[in-house]
């Protein structure tokens, strides 16, 4: 190749800089390259604007020529989005070189920003952040993956809104940016799967989202490469290491658990789309008290095949053809929208083919009064058959179909603890998996059903809405039942350094209490629990506020290993009971 990949004024040899010029752009300036190609600002007299004109080094055959035509379609569709650079045409070079015509956005990028002056304040980075999970939703309805979604890749409007670019190198399905091989995404913002050769899905553009929106709030990647760090080591470090957790600065733990589940390392472990990650920052920003944004979120835009008739081809995901056939959809996997992807994850686990079905037969109080049916559908997104949950047990018998997965909806607000008990006629053979599920879909208590009855340790809600006990999937057919109830009131108290032991009456099966201390900041303690029950019953015993968390085990004496009281001088040990015992026991904390 001969071309010249200077930035800045061009000169005569520019090769690239005089085709365009064929195609009526004038007054090029070439203002920036990189592995997938140049991009020079441009004017365009035809519609007297200024443009950026992108041009990918990719060459492109007859078939792949046709393609990215029709992606094109698709990419110049997602225009009219207030949050997406907007991709005005396409076209091909001379030499066989694609290009792309967008609009040209003169205040840069928000990595420049951060560089310049750090991270953002964390409201206008979690605006910055819905808009954008706005965009990608948009897009992804659209069959287009983003793949290399940072904060350089984030402009800013003349209107100071965050825009999308470089939907350049997106992966639309059969896609020809990645038919060499090359990876598009940038390293420190790429999710671990795709480090490890997986082409983008919906999961890895969230993941990405997750990680530009923990640059905007903490002014530097979860990630970014240190010093001389060997890029092995850098590589094992994105897909074994959790990222720094946000709520140790000033953003709100409300915010700081979200863009945490969007980096989970599992994809299926994060949220299912961008419109769900979208919705989570929502809700964060109304409990943190910061001003609602809106999340600008458009239909799917139908892409044609190649002669024009056919549906568009399938968006790339982390569900298999077999996976999908298994919800009841059959072999057929044309296109999945995330909107289907979505409702396949709730029904999937109520709906498998005609074979698998759930039965519920509900008893106790009388809101619970069904008749014996065969479940056909998850239960309403709204919640609008969910039980509010009391201190009074809510009951009920199940049967569970081999390889199926039963989910009881219930209500319950922020500050209450959740409990209960998962009973089974019979032990299964193997584990079968048990756990709360909030409103977000994240896990907040995980178990297994071993052996004919578990207790669900009290579990305390953080976001308030629709939770699910979640049990299956199941390797037998199994007759259960289940209780959930509300835990009693936390039992509080505080204690002073090698002072005297406090003592807590936990009065009601499953009860907490909490003990606040005050110490010197650096001073190395231990703390000691003496049971005055009737048993020497098992206690859990854990130390809050500090890092790492110290937690321990005891029967009727023992004393935690040593640790360091943090910077703020406060800890808070918690004690739980590992039975339904009630009785009296002492706290006591002394320098080590």
């Amino acid at each position: 190749m001969d071309d010249d990949f200077g930035i800045g004024p061009l000169g005569n040899g520019d090769r690239l800089a005089l085709d365009l010029a064929d195609h009526g752009f004038t007054n090029l300036v070439r203002i920036g390259e990189g592995g997938f190609g140049v991009v020079y600002r441009a004017f365009q007299p035809v519609l007297g604007r200024q443009v950026a004109v992108k041009v990918l080094s990719t060459q492109l055959d007859g078939l792949a020529r046709a393609r990215f035509a029709r992606e094109g379609q698709a990419l110049g569709r997602l225009a009219g989005h207030p949050n997406i650079v907007a991709v005005h045409s396409v076209g091909l070079t001379t030499s066989g070189r694609p290009f792309l015509v967008m609009a040209y956005i003169a205040h840069g990028a928000l990595a420049d920003r951060i560089t310049r002056s750090g991270a953002l304040d964390w409201r206008s980075g979690l605006r910055v952040g819905i808009r954008l999970c706005g965009a990608v939703e948009t897009a992804h309805r659209s069959g287009v993956i983003h793949r290399d979604i940072k904060p350089e890749n984030v402009l800013m409007s003349d209107y100071d809104e965050p825009l999308l670019a470089d939907f350049g190198i997106a992966l639309v399905q059969h896609g020809f940016e990645t038919s060499d091989g090359r990876m598009t995404a940038s390293i420190e913002h790429a999710a671990p799967e795709v480090l490890d050769g997986v082409a983008g899905t919906v999961a890895s553009d969230v993941y990405s989202l997750g990680s530009t929106l923990h640059a905007l709030l903490a002014g530097r990647s979860p990630f970014a490469r240190t010093g001389d760090e060997p890029l092995a080591g850098w590589y094992v470090r994105i897909a074994r290491q959790s990222p720094p957790d946000l709520s140790l600065s000033e953003v709100p733990v409300d915010v700081a658990r979200c863009v945490a589940w969007a980096l989970e390392k599992d994809p299926a472990d994060r949220p299912v789309s961008a419109a769900v990650f979208g919705e989570a920052l929502q809700e964060a920003a109304t409990r943190c008290g910061a001003p609602p944004t809106q999340m600008a979120v458009g239909e799917g835009v139908e892409v044609p095949d190649g002669d024009g008739t056919g549906p568009p081809p399938a968006l790339p995901t982390t569900d298999t053809p077999a996976d999908l056939a298994g919800a009841g959809l059959g072999g057929s996997h044309r296109r999945v929208s995330v909107r289907t992807r979505v409702l396949v994850v709730v029904v999937v686990v109520a709906v498998a083919g005609l074979s698998v079905g759930v039965w519920a037969l509900a008893r106790g109080r009388s809101i619970n009064q069904r008749l014996l049916t065969e479940v056909t559908s998850a239960p309403a997104a709204n919640g609008s058959n969910a039980v509010v949950l009391q201190h009074d047990a809510v009951q009920r018998s199940v049967h569970i179909r081999r390889g199926a997965t039963f989910e009881e909806p219930f209500m319950v607000t922020v500050g209450q603890r959740v409990t209960g008990t998962v009973r089974a006629s019979v032990a299964p053979t193997s584990p079968v998996a048990v756990s709360v599920v909030q409103p977000d879909g994240s896990p907040i208590a995980e178990t297994s059903l071993a052996d004919t009855q578990i207790r669900i340790d009290p579990v305390a809600v953080v976001i308030a809405g629709v939770h699910r006990l979640r049990i299956g999937p199941a390797d037998d057919d199994l007759d259960i039942t289940t209780e959930l109830e509300l835990a009693p009131v936390d039992v509080t108290a505080s204690a002073v350094l090698d002072g005297n032991p406090v003592t807590v009456a936990l009065v009601e099966p499953r009860q907490r209490a909490l003990v606040s201390v005050s110490a010197t900041p650096g001073r190395s303690v231990r703390v000691t629990w003496t049971w005055s029950g009737p048993d020497p019953l098992y206690t859990s015993l854990s130390v809050l506020g500090i890092e790492p968390r110290v937690g321990w085990s005891a029967l009727a004496t023992d004393a935690s290993p040593a640790f360091v009281v943090g910077p703020s001088g406060t800890f808070v040990v918690q004690v739980v009971i590992d039975s339904d015992a009630t009785g009296t026991g002492e706290v006591q904390v002394r320098s080590s």
